[in-house]
C-alpha cells in the first residue's frame, strides 16, 4: 500500500512539478500553529509583567505554548465554576513553558531541610514577654524570589538568559 502511493507521488510529481510544490507548501502552512491575534495584547502584558524577551525564532514557539496554556486554564476554570474542581488556575511566569520544561525546572530546585535544633529545658521561673517580633530579633528572612530562581535554573539548562 506505502509503495502504490509512493509511486502516485512521483508520478504527481513528475507531471506537475509546480502543483506539487504548491501543495506541499500550502500542507506544511495549513500545519503550522495558528496564533489567536486577539490575545496580542494579552501576550505582550505578560512578556512585560514577567520581564520575557525572545529572539525571532523562539517567540512563535513561546507564544504558541503559551495559547495552549492559557487554553487549558480557562478550561479548568470553566470546569471550576461547574462544580468539578475545587480551586482555579491563573497564568504565571512559567506560562511559556510546557510541562516537559517546568518539570525540568522543578526537578533542580532543592527543597531545603531544616535541621532541628538542640532541645533544652525552659528554666521554670523566668518571665516571658507577652509577644516577640521575631523580624527585630532577626529570626526571618525575606521571601525569597521563586520566579528568578526559575530564571537562573532555566538560564542554566539552556547555556542563555532571558
Amino acid at each position: 500500500y506505502l509503495s502504490s502511493i509512493c509511486q502516485h507521488v512521483t508520478q504527481f510529481w513528475n507531471m506537475h512539478p509546480s502543483l506539487f510544490l504548491a501543495a506541499l507548501c500550502l500542507g506544511i502552512a495549513s500545519a503550522a500553529p495558528q496564533q489567536d491575534h486577539s490575545l496580542d495584547a494579552h501576550w505582550s502584558q505578560w512578556k512585560e509583567a514577567h520581564g520575557k524577551l525572545y529572539d525571532k525564532d523562539e517567540e512563535g514557539w513561546r507564544r504558541t505554548v503559551w495559547e495552549r496554556n492559557m487554553e487549558m486554564i480557562e478550561q479548568h476554570n470553566q470546569e471550576y465554576s461547574q462544580g468539578e474542581h475545587s480551586f482555579t488556575l491563573a497564568m504565571n511566569a512559567f506560562g511559556d513553558m510546557t510541562n516537559e520544561e517546568f518539570k525540568q525546572v522543578l526537578n533542580d530546585f532543592k527543597i531545603q531541610k531544616h535541621k532541628k535544633g538542640k532541645l533544652f529545658p525552659a528554666p521554670l521561673f523566668a518571665e516571658v514577654p507577652s509577644s516577640v517580633d521575631w523580624r527585630e530579633q532577626g529570626y526571618v528572612t525575606p521571601v525569597k524570589d521563586q520566579v528568578g530562581l526559575y530564571s537562573r535554573s532555566l538560564s542554566k539548562s539552556k547555556g542563555k538568559r532571558n
